[in-house]
C-alpha cells in the first residue's frame, strides 16, 4: 500500500477500501512513526473495529469509538470520524476509558459501564 497527502492534508493511504487517515491518526497506529506507546498496529486496528466484540458508539460530535475487551480485562479501541482514523488505544483499563470518556463526551451510559469496572 501506497500513501499520499490529499489537497486537505490528510493522508490517505491506497488500499481496496481507500481508507483515510489523519495525521494525527498516523502517529497512533504502532510502528516506527508511532508518536506514543499503547497504540495498535494498521491489523489490531481492523481487527478491534470489525470484531463481533467490539461495542461501538458515537461521541457527541458524531466521531464513531470502537470498544473490545481483551481477554486481560483490558481494552484496545479505536476512535475514528469522516475524514478517517484519529486515534488507537491498547490495553486501556476500563477506569483510564473512563476518564477519556468524560473528557471526550461519551454517551453516559458508556462511561456508566466502565465505571462499574473499576
Amino acid at each position: 500500500a501506497t500513501s499520499s497527502l490529499d489537497n486537505e492534508g490528510f493522508i490517505r493511504k491506497e488500499s481496496r477500501r481507500d481508507k483515510l487517515i489523519t495525521a494525527h491518526g498516523r502517529e497512533r497506529l504502532a510502528g516506527p512513526n508511532a508518536g506514543r506507546e499503547r497504540v495498535l498496529s494498521n491489523n489490531e486496528a481492523k481487527d478491534t473495529k470489525y470484531s463481533h466484540r467490539s461495542k461501538q458508539f458515537k461521541q457527541n460530535n458524531g466521531v464513531n469509538v470502537y470498544l473490545e475487551k481483551q481477554p486481560n480485562g483490558k481494552y484496545n479501541g479505536v476512535v475514528e470520524g469522516k475524514r478517517g482514523l484519529i486515534t488507537t488505544m491498547k490495553d486501556w483499563s476500563a477506569r483510564e476509558l473512563a476518564n477519556m470518556g468524560k473528557n471526550q463526551q461519551w454517551p453516559k451510559e458508556q462511561i456508566d459501564q466502565l465505571s462499574r469496572e473499576e
